[in-house]
């Protein structure tokens, strides 16, 4: 969605994308934004899900709201957002973190395929009830469906 061209490296869940424009930063070497490209691509941004929810809709214990995008990350959603990031030092895992590594919210949870899952900007969060607890939440394999599209 930058319309630029730069090094990327596909994975099965991501593409990491090289930006010298940032060196120095955590930044340099950033992830691709496939979950709202596969939402884009699959025209998934005119449904219901992901039309955004009012200004000043409350977060609560089991949900958080982003006033960014009118979006929540609920229940195990929120749970797998708020305990993963990627490593910029910060104490626990903060916010920041959070971003770098999945994004915002752009959806509310939906199923598809019988799959109950959430689209944030890099990620497409699944939930696999059958999977050990550690494996119930996953990403969807974007960076490898991606690919295959273009290549």
């Amino acid at each position: 969605d930058l319309n630029q061209m730069m090094t990327v490296q596909y994975l099965e869940r991501q593409r990491f994308e090289y930006h010298p424009e940032l060196a120095g930063t955590p930044y340099e070497t950033s992830l691709g934004r496939l979950g709202a490209e596969d939402a884009a691509a699959r025209n998934l941004v005119v449904t219901q899900p992901f039309q955004p929810l009012p200004a000043g809709t409350p977060s609560d214990a089991n949900c958080e709201f982003f006033a960014v995008t009118h979006h929540r990350v609920c229940s195990g959603f929120n749970n797998n957002w708020q305990s993963h990031g990627l490593d910029f030092g910060d104490t626990g895992i903060s916010v920041r973190e959070s971003l770098a590594l999945f994004g915002y919210p752009i959806s509310e949870e939906v199923v598809e395929n019988g799959i109950v899952v959430q689209y944030v900007e890099r990620q497409r969060f699944e939930y696999h009830p059958n999977n050990p607890p550690e494996w119930r939440i996953l990403g969807g394999l974007l960076g490898s469906q991606r690919y295959d599209q273009l290549y």
